[in-house]
């Protein structure tokens, strides 16, 4: 059983690695996502100048700005944190003890200020919901393994499209440029 204990902790270990690998992806692209405001001007004027004389120029800008727009909302939700991952796991029967998840109950103005918050939950009642045995142990482990791994696979789907997002409008804005360059 100890076998099986240390293979879960392990897996565990490696789930939440990958999400910070995965998010240290989505910063990198963050940063991408941002760079065409630096040169909005330039953007902006390149339009002026290729709409008149090509009709297929706005809606190819139209394509750049909504594929932007898609891709940046995509790269938010990837760090916004899953609200309660424990419902995405079928008879999620784990008590949830390992990561102990929604025992404050903050607020907005707690992102602010620093009011005294009190746990949800005693010490005593904490202590409870531990494992007694290994099977317990070897179950509320799994739980929190599959918990890492929802988040981890829409973490990497967000990332993925985002991705591939970023990838079309630096295509047409490409295109587009070239386009300007010999007319």
């Amino acid at each position: 059983m100890e076998e099986k204990i240390n293979f879960i902790y392990q897996s565990i270990s490696d789930c939440q690695a990958t999400i910070r690998a995965i998010d240290a992806k989505i910063g990198f692209l963050m940063v991408i996502i941002f760079i065409p405001l630096a040169g909005i001007k330039e953007i902006i004027l390149l339009y002026k100048q290729l709409n008149p004389i090509c009709q297929y120029i706005a809606p190819a800008m139209w394509s750049i700005a909504l594929t932007w727009a898609a891709a940046m909302l995509i790269l938010f939700r990837a760090l916004w944190s899953v609200k309660n991952p424990g419902k995405s796991v079928v008879g999620g029967e784990g008590l949830g003890s390992f990561f102990n998840s929604a025992n404050y109950k903050l607020g907005l103005i707690d992102c602010v200020f620093n009011f005294p918050i009190k746990s949800s939950s005693s010490l005593a009642e904490a202590i409870s919901k531990l494992p007694n045995n290994s099977e317990q142990a070897v179950q509320e482990l799994t739980y929190e393994k599959m918990k890492l791994e929802y988040i981890r696979d829409i973490k990497m789907r967000r990332c993925s499209v985002s991705a591939a997002l970023i990838l079309i409008w630096v295509s047409l804005g490409t295109a587009i440029y070239t386009f300007s360059l010999l007319r």
